[in-house]
């Protein structure tokens, strides 16, 4: 990973194998939910997303919040797998973050969802996630294209 500072924003570029990040994550499916979790014994929303990408070399702060700051936006018309996307699901801890989980493509994102539940597959599109959504960020580098010559 690379952070390089730019006109005082912070980028995270990285050469992550974006199928990979998302097989390790589905790995989890079915997982434990932990408050402060940070391993897989159990992890917190942010536990699971630290771990996961730091395992990719991308490091990562511990708590939703400071991972909402890191990386670049995203309009949600633009997600692109494995972009992080952020909720605000408990209003009286007086933050304008507090959950975070991972885009898997077609309209689905895997977070560490509470001790009833573990780690789970919701839609973004539709429902409570929907209406608790707050932003996207991208943290890791788009896909590279190759142009060929004709």
């Amino acid at each position: 990973m690379i952070l390089a500072k730019k006109a005082g924003k912070e980028y995270h570029i990285s050469a992550v194998d974006r199928q990979k990040l998302l097989e390790d994550a589905k790995f989890f499916k079915g997982g434990k939910y932990v408050w402060g979790g940070t391993s897989p014994k159990g992890f917190d929303c942010s536990g699971y997303v630290q771990y996961l990408y730091k395992k990719h070399n991308v490091n990562l702060p511990r708590t939703a919040w400071a991972q909402s700051k890191k990386g670049e936006p995203v309009a949600i018309q633009n997600l692109r797998k494995g972009d992080l996307l952020f909720f605000l699901t408990d209003r009286k801890r007086g933050i304008p973050v507090t959950h975070v989980g991972i885009y898997l493509g077609d309209g689905k994102f895997i977070h560490a969802a509470s001790r009833k539940k573990g780690i789970i597959i919701s839609p973004i599109d539709h429902g409570y996630y929907a209406r608790k959504f707050v932003s996207a960020r991208r943290v890791i580098e788009p896909d590279r294209q190759t142009i060929s010559s004709l």
